[in-house]
């Protein structure tokens, strides 16, 4: 299939060497551009755990000076790619949920105690799910801290818009609610909403999947469940 890749970047070429390798032509075109913010004041001192619900969170993270220190606090990851990167990075206790904050915030219910002190919620500026919410609802203390900003794109690329336009785009694969917004708003100011119904939408969820009922498009898959091994599975060459 010729597979429209819409990740921020460096998820997006991971992912297009993924697929190429199982036989797809790829166009990348990011819909959300990531911005780090490691200059925001922290200290692990005190934290119970770090709650992590992206891999851009991590690498935020990451990027900070004291980044060392944060190795011995335990690691809840939302899903199975961030928890890996935890790993990878040197967290000792890393425990990994089913790729959604509904499974993060039951994870984390029970391994964690309330009375142990604060959660720290490493996030972005705009947030899927309530985390904190679902966690302090259950006595939890949970310290949300903005480490990074994901800016939509402006438009489609023109090699986009042109693969769209003559139906030798097939596929495009969406991985959050956010995405899927953009990519039906950038559609409409493109003047394609004639123009999508041989393509298939490939969705990390269902509330990933919710912007596209619109579009006319020819199907849109959901994983079973929310992770990429399931998402990428649906895909065949």
């Amino acid at each position: 299939m010729h597979v429209l890749v819409t990740r921020p970047l460096q998820d997006a070429e991971v992912l297009a060497d993924v697929l190429r390798a199982a036989g797809h032509t790829i166009v990348i075109d990011p819909l959300l551009s990531i911005s780090f913010k490691p200059e925001v004041p922290l200290s692990p001192v005190g934290v119970q755990a770090l709650a992590v619900t992206s891999a851009n969170g991590l690498r935020a993270l990451g990027r900070r000076s004291d980044f060392a220190d944060w190795k011995s606090v335990p690691l809840f990851a939302v899903g199975p790619t961030t928890a890996a990167l935890g790993r990878a990075a040197g967290f000792g206790q890393v425990y990994e949920a089913a790729g959604d904050v509904v499974s993060l915030s039951a994870l984390l219910s029970d391994q964690a105690t309330p009375d142990a002190g604060p959660i720290l919620h490493i996030a972005g500026t705009v947030t899927a799910g309530d985390l904190k919410g679902s966690l302090e609802a259950a006595g939890f203390q949970v310290d949300r801290v903005v480490l990074y900003e994901a800016k939509a794109a402006d438009s489609l690329a023109d090699e986009t818009i042109r693969g769209l336009r003559d139906g030798a785009i097939d596929a495009v694969l969406l991985y959050s609610r956010r995405s899927a917004d953009t990519f039906a708003d950038l559609c409409e100011a493109a003047d394609l909403q004639m123009a999508l119904g041989g393509l298939s939408a490939y969705c990390l969820s269902v509330n990933a999947a919710k912007p596209l009922q619109s579009l006319g498009l020819r199907a849109i898959h959901v994983a079973p469940r929310p992770n990429e091994t399931e998402l990428l599975a649906l895909i065949r060459p």
